[in-house]
Order: C-alpha cells, then sequence, then structure tokens
C-alpha cells in the first residue's frame, strides 16, 4: 500500500478484498498523514473492521452471511446428488456495513 500511494498521489478509494489487507491499508494511509483523504473500504465484516468504521477510519466492510452459505451448500448438493441442475450462481446475500450497523459487527 505504501507503495500504491507513492505511484498514485491522485488516489481517492481503495477497496480490498479482506479486512485485513483494509486494515493494513488503513495503517499506511495514516502513515502517509492521508487519513481521511483516501476511503477505505474491506470485505468480510471481522469485529477489527466494525471498529475501524465506528472509529471513521474505514468507510465500511461487507459482511457475507455464512448460515446461507451452509444452507444453501448443502441443499444444492443434495440436488446434486439426486441428478438436479442448480443455478450456476447462488447469492449467499451481502450486507453493507457502515456506522449505520457497524455496532452489530463488533
Amino acid at each position: 500500500m505504501e507503495n500504491i500511494l507513492t505511484g498514485h498521489p491522485d488516489l481517492t478509494a481503495v477497496f480490498a478484498s479482506n479486512d485485513n489487507m483494509a486494515l493494513g491499508a488503513v495503517q499506511a494511509i495514516k502513515s502517509a498523514g492521508l487519513s481521511g483523504k483516501i476511503i477505505v473500504v474491506g470485505f468480510d465484516a471481522n469485529p477489527n473492521a466494525a471498529a475501524a468504521v465506528i472509529a471513521g477510519d474505514m468507510a465500511a466492510t461487507v459482511a457475507q452471511n455464512p448460515k446461507n452459505m451452509g444452507a444453501l451448500g448443502v441443499e444444492n448438493a443434495l440436488k446434486v446428488k439426486h441428478g438436479d441442475k442448480i443455478d450456476p450462481v447462488l447469492d449467499t446475500g451481502t450486507v453493507l456495513v457502515t456506522k449505520d450497523n457497524a455496532g452489530d459487527y463488533k
């Protein structure tokens, strides 16, 4: 992230495919003195990311739905076992975690 900040001084936003990377980006942004100038969004809605959203260090994170992931996985595995066709894409649902609901994920 430090190299990205150096190479792209006009950067305005970062999306990280997991919260650990997003939190690392937040740290690099803070170290570069750019807090509040670059939007950071992560993925996973882990407790540390939820805390960072509450603190204003991250704009958001995305929560997955593990209950749906498990239920749809088993349901569709049984369909395959019985020779039924399944949809090529199964949406298990997500929630955008912002300051409004981050307390539910902390």
